[in-house]
């Protein structure tokens, strides 16, 4: 009976203990198990990673090709480079010598020109010395400019002609010269030889009444007004062939753009023959007398005065010059320093007062 008891209570005591053994191993297996999950999302996760790994690699790969391919074209580029630099050091060798040679020639032509350029300097001062104005010159133009003006009249063409402007003169008795091509007929060339016209005098600067036309000289482009108003002071004759060449000379006008009345000093140049003559105006053997005095249109039919004030002709051509070619100097007087050339032609006062019947 005891052995029986203790049989059964070590049965059961061994029962007790193999069911906490099982016990044991199957919270190990289920442990080993959550263990294994991990470890398999672990692994996936890997080969994720290895995956990026692998395209990563990729992309490095290409750009070590390319980066190749860059070395490589440099490389040759650089080659090419060396190659052009070594042809040019040689060919600058070669040339060192002609270079030297080259720049002894041009710095004796240099010299040739300086040489010619001081020449020139020289004669320009010279030339520049023969048509200076002397101030006593200058001083005495400057005397007689006043009573000048006061003579000088603004032409305007009026009835049986063309309308056209230009300047006269007057000459004693109310009677005025001026250019011939200032009083057009129509769309002819030729002047009228009737028809009036009206004057604007320097005191008033007041149109006048009208005045007739009363000769044409055809062979020297001038023309005889009558009955105009005479102003109180008559300026002399003098004849333009006993010009020097380098006398000076003054001129008033009106040059357009310019202004009216306006006094410009030149010398005077000498004579020529033939002029070309778009009027018809001025004869085969008529001589033309020539001054540096600037003019432009507008100065037609006005006045050349030698400088003791004294009428030597009638401006009848002008060379075109710009504004920037006339400089006003003191007091008014206009100079022209573009070039020594002369600017405008002239005819001799006495040879149209003879064409014309008037006596001076």
């Amino acid at each position: 009976m005891e052995r029986r008891v203790f049989l059964s209570t070590v049965t059961a005591g061994a029962s007790i203990a193999l069911t906490g053994c099982i016990d044991d191993n199957e919270d190990k297996i289920e442990k080993l198990e959550e263990e294994l999950e991990d470890a398999e999302e672990t692994i996936e996760t890997l080969e994720e990673d290895i995956d990026n790994l692998e395209d990563e690699l990729e992309i490095i790969q290409r750009d070590k090709d390319e980066k190749a391919e860059m070395l490589s074209y440099y490389q040759d580029e650089k080659a090419t480079l060396e190659d052009e630099t070594e042809e040019l050091e040689t060919l600058l060798a070669e040339t060192e010598d002609e270079s030297e040679e080259l720049e002894e020639e041009l710095n004796e032509e240099i010299e040739e020109k300086r040489a010619e350029i001081e020449s020139l300097e020289e004669n320009i001062e010279a030339l520049r010395g023969d048509y200076q104005f002397h101030d006593d010159d200058v001083e005495e133009i400057k005397r007689h400019v006043e009573n000048a003006q006061d003579a000088t009249v603004y032409v305007t063409a009026d009835e049986g002609l063309q309308r056209g402007t230009g300047s006269g003169i007057h000459v004693g008795n109310g009677d005025y010269f001026t250019a011939a091509h200032v009083l057009k007929r129509g769309d002819a060339h030729a002047p009228a030889s009737s028809g009036t016209v009206r004057f604007t005098t320097h005191t008033s600067r007041i149109q006048g009444d009208r005045y007739e036309v009363e000769e044409v000289a055809d062979e020297h482009d001038g023309a005889l007004i009558s009955s105009g108003p005479a102003p109180g002071h008559v300026n002399d004759f003098a004849d333009a062939n006993s010009l020097q060449e380098g006398d000076p000379l003054f001129v008033i006008g009106h040059p357009e753009d310019v202004g009216e009345w306006v006094i410009t000093i030149g010398k005077y140049s000498g004579t020529q023959r033939n002029v070309r003559d778009d009027t018809g105006l001025i004869g085969d053997n008529t001589t033309m007398h020539e001054t540096t005095a600037p003019v432009r249109s507008g100065n037609s039919g006005g006045a050349v005065f030698n400088k003791n004030g004294d009428i030597v002709g009638i401006l009848t051509h002008s060379r075109e010059l710009d504004d920037k070619d006339l400089v006003e100097q003191p007091d008014g007087l206009y100079e022209h320093f573009g070039d020594f050339k002369p600017n405008s032609l002239f005819v001799n006062i006495t040879e149209i007062a003879d064409e014309t019947g008037y006596s001076i």
